[in-house]
């Protein structure tokens, strides 16, 4: 490992996505360019000479002659552009067993458009359970004498912010609690499976002693036949019209609770739409009432000069309004 005049650090979300696209590929079983590779770009921030590796996407290489989709790859820069202006592309990765090879120079080099001298990650899936991280960031370097590029390992350190690191520690337990022999969901699961097998193996017994009594194999044990009758009766005959007309029934009743509890609903709103409605109309009418030298409210009678009139009038008349119009019937003064 050769040491570099950059700061190299990668966030878990990159390694995550790397591992998850290789997982999806090996899973889906996906032509790629070659079995168990898989490609991508780099994305990050560069300071000075602090380089941060935030995330990751994948990148579509065409076999057999490693070609990188620069179309698709340009498409894909400028959307994540649009979401994180602050992240530019870094350099590439791939998931292999081995150093560079010719290979990666010829992949690197496709990718020295994007960036002058983008970085080079490695994910060794053979090495994904050992305790230490399989990743590793390479560097461009070009030879004084031949000039032939190649590509050399560069220290790189594992950062993670607060919001990662909880995260992170979320997948791990959910993958750990599901993934053993003592997660919840597999010993229900167990649990199921087991009472069912027991269940059939019991059914397929009595099943054979019922066969045999019926070809005379077996002399008849009545007291068993009844329990047997008893077991079989308790079971609904699903196909049955007995048992179609009480799911019916049943059904029907349901939403005739639903239905009700509708109407009860509706019916209380009104009530207190007319309630809010005649306050209104009954406070307007006093309201109207008071004004001196004026007449009476809206729907009050003509009242004396100076007072104006009274607003019982207002108020009977708002409510046969009201009701009227909920019924169907025309209003007092139409």
């Amino acid at each position: 490992m050769a040491d570099s005049s950059f700061d190299y650090a990668v966030h878990p979300l990159a390694i995550l996505n790397i591992s998850d696209q290789f997982t999806r590929m090996r899973v889906q079983n996906t032509v790629t360019a070659s079995p168990g590779l898989v490609f991508g770009a780099l994305l990050g921030i560069q300071s000075g000479r602090r380089v941060e590796i935030f995330t990751s996407f994948e990148v579509q290489v065409h076999a057999p002659q490693f070609t990188v989709d620069t179309e698709l790859l340009k498409t894909r820069l400028e959307q994540y552009k649009e979401v994180f202006p602050e992240y530019d592309f870094l350099g590439w990765y791939s998931t292999s067993v081995q150093s560079p090879t010719a290979r990666e120079v010829h992949l690197h080099k496709q990718f020295m458009g994007f960036n002058e001298l983008p970085v080079h990650a490695r994910l060794d899936p053979s090495l994904l359970g050992t305790k230490a991280l399989p990743f590793y960031l390479y560097e461009s370097a070009t030879d004084s004498t031949t000039g032939e590029l190649s590509l050399v390992e560069v220290p790189v350190k594992v950062e993670t912010s607060e919001p990662e690191r909880i995260a992170v520690e979320g997948v791990t337990k959910e993958v750990a609690a599901g993934a053993g022999a003592e997660g919840a969901l597999i010993q229900h699961l167990s649990s199921q499976s087991s009472a069912l097998a027991m269940l059939h193996t019991r059914i397929q017994a009595i099943l054979a002693y019922v066969k045999q009594v019926q070809a005379g194999a077996l002399p008849p044990d009545h007291d068993l036949l009844r329990q047997v009758a008893s077991i079989v009766h308790r079971l609904p005959t699903i196909s049955s019209p007995e048992f179609s007309e009480a799911l019916a029934k049943e059904h029907n009743d349901i939403l005739l609770a639903m239905y009700l509890a509708i109407m009860t609903k509706t019916t209380q709103a009104t009530n207190q739409m007319v309630n809010k409605h005649l306050q209104t109309q009954s406070t307007s009418g006093a309201a109207g009432g008071m004004l001196p030298g004026h007449h009476g409210g809206p729907f009050g009678g003509r009242g004396m000069r100076g007072f104006g009139g009274s607003s019982s009038g207002g108020g009977r008349n708002a409510r046969a309004s009201v009701m009227a119009a909920l019924h169907g019937g025309a209003t007092p003064w139409s």
